[in-house]
């Protein structure tokens, strides 16, 4: 096992079934195939998030274990070699060639105090649960019941009730069904804002229905609060690269509303869940003038994190060097180089 040097060639020689998901955006799972690319640098990292490949690696032989990796990222979008294999090396120390056995207390000492080991959050963890249920053709989790009966309109168990798990389950099992489309369409706008909160957490993470995506987008028309912009634009961000929901996003830019700091909430919304809109140079050239007229500071820090991403990076890219930009857009631009430069330096 010395010679190991990536998780493909980790998981494929230890003899256990495998899967690997995203969760560094949208949780999305990701092919052998693709990671391998990636680890071979043949193919950069798809949707990185602060430079990183934030993964969920699940491997069984009878009992599934769950990894959650974060692994740097080079400028080209694969993983940094050194980190790679000093990830690797802690595995191989702490395991051998199985990972499935139990551990020593040795063993789990080592793990715990692998540097690339996170812990995702409660509304990561849950959306990723629900999908490697469904991948793995599992049952969803016992809160799922409750859940569907409260969003499908048949239950008036108090919403307090609802577990997280529940929530997710339903988003990514039953959004089909008419009766939940309905219930979420005319209820959103009055569901207590922790429920609203919740399902947006849950609904972010999944490509809606057509029906449900068009129906939720009549709601933007009725919204009485930026906070309410921001909440509805998480839940159809997963179609953002659709001309309505393009369509929206370009009239939020163009008529900005709220505080500054209101403003900067959806702009790093956008960035962080809308990325897919911006493989359209007009709409990410408004969306880049909007962010440098609000911080440069914002706009350095969100251009980084689109430029890394392999759809938008051509599209960033050619930015720079585009004369017929707005003053403030340039002068963003010349403190990024600048910015750039300093690095290098330091």
């Amino acid at each position: 096992m010395t010679s190991i040097a990536t998780l493909t060639e980790f998981l494929e020689a230890s003899g256990v079934e495998w899967r690997v998901h995203d969760l560094s955006r949208r949780v999305t799972a990701l092919s052998p195939e693709l990671l391998r690319a990636v680890e071979l640098g043949q193919r950069p990292f798809p949707t990185p998030r602060q430079q990183k490949a934030w993964l969920a690696i699940t491997f069984w032989q009878t009992t599934p274990y769950i990894w959650f990796v974060a692994l740097p990222l080079d400028e080209r979008g694969a993983f940094q070699h050194a980190a790679m294999q000093h990830f690797m090396s802690i595995i191989v120390e702490a395991l051998g060639e199985t990972p499935t056995a139990d551990v020593t207390e040795s063993q789990e000492e080592l793990l715990k105090q692998n540097p690339y080991i996170f812990q995702p959050d409660e509304a990561r963890r849950a959306a990723f649960h629900a999908a490697i249920s469904i991948q793995l053709e599992q049952p969803p989790s016992i809160h799922f019941e409750h859940a569907e009966a409260f969003f499908s309109g048949k239950s008036d168990i108090d919403w307090q009730l609802l577990g997280v798990q529940g929530i997710h389950d339903m988003a990514q099992r039953s959004l089909t069904a008419p009766a939940v489309q309905q219930f979420i369409y005319q209820g959103f706008l009055d569901f207590p804002e922790p429920l609203q909160e919740a399902l947006c957490l849950a609904l972010e993470q999944v490509a809606l229905p057509s029906s449900l995506q068009s129906n939720l987008l009549t709601l933007r028309t009725k919204l009485s609060t930026v906070s309410q912009q921001q909440k509805l634009l998480r839940c159809v961000s997963a179609r953002a690269n659709e001309p309505s929901t393009r369509q929206w996003i370009r009239q939020l830019l163009q008529e900005p509303q709220g505080s500054q700091a209101e403003q900067q909430e959806l702009y790093l919304i956008m960035a962080a869940r809308c990325w897919a809109a911006f493989n359209d140079v007009e709409l990410l050239t408004l969306y880049f003038t909007q962010v440098a007229t609000l911080s440069t500071e914002l706009f350095i820090q969100l251009y980084r994190e689109l430029v890394a991403i392999a759809e938008l990076r051509p599209f960033c890219l050619g930015l720079l060097y585009q004369a017929d930009v707005q003053p403030v857009l340039q002068e963003a631009f010349t403190a990024l180089k600048q910015s750039v430069a300093r690095n290098k330096h330091v």
